[in-house]
């Protein structure tokens, strides 16, 4: 049974010409929602999910015969066929944006033929039959384990949570928060909140969030702590609150870090996003609902905020920091808001960053190696905004992001017979050019970094297989400062 749940309500002050607006956060509990999740998590590595736990889930309830794993590969080979580079870029639809479409749909339906309907909409005919076999074959799978497992655990954790939120201190951060981030929402905005049930744990268990769309997801089990999940649930709603700023506050904060003469000012930017909602939605929350000595033991532990760590170190970096700014009524748009950030940043960082901070942000560009290189990269560098393509040189056409994101760093992962497409599309210098080609002539690998610009970089890693580009981004990040030229 589908159940919906209100949770709280903030009222977000007069912003832009908007009356007072009332925002509404709605915990979902949903059978839908939760195996779009899963089904999604499992076809494709571009999504940070509790892959392992899923698969080994799935594998133990849903692919008992070889019919049941012939009809996933089929699946699985149809998505990855639409979303990958050679048909993005003949389409209107990018991979990224049509996975995001296809995972939306999943927190939409409100029933399964709805649900079908959007998965159909970019699938040729013979697809749709794939799509249809799917989902009539594993949704009664999923909701036998659903009724057995998932809803007697998880609908009582979601009136735990439900009553964490009558907190009236954490109701007065909130109401700090949408200040803060001078959010610019309609009147009567309702953001939901999926919350999404992890099976028994299998690997490294792990609190996991995100913000897609207009939803909040976190993932949890029926033995997480219902006040991390809070955290986890007030943290993503941090990320909403970022991504709509009021119209004359678009670009400001970028030119902001852009006019900055502060040598951190990139990496302090790429980590703005997380550590803000790291430092507001978790670590306020998690300070909220705890004893002050408890609480302080919490913030002294290594990564207790986020698993990355520097997000964490940049978390604990500008507490104090939000703590005082919050407590004048400031907001992310003040006139002195990202020098004091910077300011905090360099003195918990100083100027000699690894690789890693520079690269927060980043784009992925990837030949076929036959496996994707995106969880190598988020297991080497963590980032918190990575945009990744597959590209076959003689099909597609560069991402636009590279050529119209100038302060974005880059990698590029390419075979040794590729090397002339960065003369082709002006990604490096001729001089870099020919440094990378007459490594290629000594050793059979290379890893460049070419810096375009001050804290902005290009990577390229020339490599021969899956193993090698591994390798090769290994190589990048081992340096504990980051610097150009050909890494050895």
């Amino acid at each position: 049974m589908r159940k919906t749940i209100l949770l709280f309500t903030i009222l977000i002050p007069c912003l832009c010409g908007y009356a007072r607006a009332e925002v509404t956060l709605r915990a979902k509990w949903s059978p839908i929602a939760n195996f779009a999740y899963q089904a999604d998590c499992l076809s494709s590595d571009a999504i940070n999910c509790s892959r392992e736990n899923y698969a080994a889930l799935w594998n133990r309830k849903f692919l008992a015969n070889p019919a049941d794993r012939q009809a996933f590969n089929t699946w699985l080979e149809l998505r990855r066929r639409y979303t990958s580079s050679a048909d993005v870029y003949k389409s209107k639809n990018t991979g990224r944006n049509l996975i995001n479409k296809w995972r939306i749909a999943g927190m939409q339906a409100a029933t399964l033929s709805a649900y079908k309907k959007k998965l159909a909409q970019p699938l040729e005919p013979a697809d749709k039959a794939v799509m249809n076999d799917f989902v009539d074959r594993f949704y009664p799978k999923f909701m036998n384990w659903w009724k057995a497992e998932a809803d007697p655990a998880g609908a009582n954790y979601v009136e735990t949570v439900n009553s964490l939120l009558d907190n009236a201190e954490l109701r007065k951060k909130l109401a700090q928060f949408v200040a803060f981030y001078e959010v610019q929402l309609p009147d009567e905005t309702e953001l939901p909140v999926m919350l999404i049930y992890r099976a028994a744990d299998v690997g490294q268990p792990m609190l996991r969030g995100e913000y897609l769309g207009n939803y909040a997801i976190a993932e949890f089990n029926r033995q997480d702590d219902p006040k991390r999940t809070l955290a986890t649930v007030v943290h993503e709603t941090c990320h909403y609150f970022y991504a709509h700023p009021g119209r004359e506050n678009a670009g400001l904060l970028r030119q902001k870090f852009a006019g900055s003469e502060n040598p951190v000012s990139t990496p302090a930017r790429n980590l703005l996003n997380e550590a803000l909602a790291t430092a507001l939605g978790t670590a306020m929350t998690n300070r909220s609902l705890m004893d002050a000595r408890s609480f302080k033991a919490f913030f002294a532990r290594p990564r207790s905020f986020y698993e990355d760590e520097y997000i964490d170190r940049a978390t604990k970096a500008v507490f104090a920091f939000m703590d005082q700014w919050l407590a004048r009524g400031r907001t992310l748009f003040h006139e002195d808001f990202a020098d004091g950030y910077i300011s905090v940043i360099a003195r918990e960082f100083g100027e000699r960053l690894p690789p890693q901070l520079y690269f927060h942000k980043m784009f992925l560009v990837e030949e076929d190696f036959g496996a994707s290189l995106v969880d190598p990269i988020i297991a080497a560098i963590h980032p918190s905004d990575l945009r990744a393509a597959q590209i076959d040189w003689s099909v597609n056409k560069l991402p636009a992001e590279l050529k119209t994101e100038r302060d974005l760093s880059y990698m590029l992962v390419m075979h040794p017979d590729s090397l002339q497409q960065l003369k082709t599309h002006q990604l490096v210098p001729a001089e870099t050019l020919r440094e990378i080609s007459y490594r290629l002539k000594q050793e059979p690998d290379a890893v460049y970094v070419y810096q375009r610009a001050p804290s902005v970089f290009t990577v390229v890693i020339i490599a021969r297989d899956y193993e090698t580009a591994v390798k090769g981004i290994g190589r990048f990040t081992a340096p504990k400062i980051m610097s150009a030229g050909m890494i050895d």
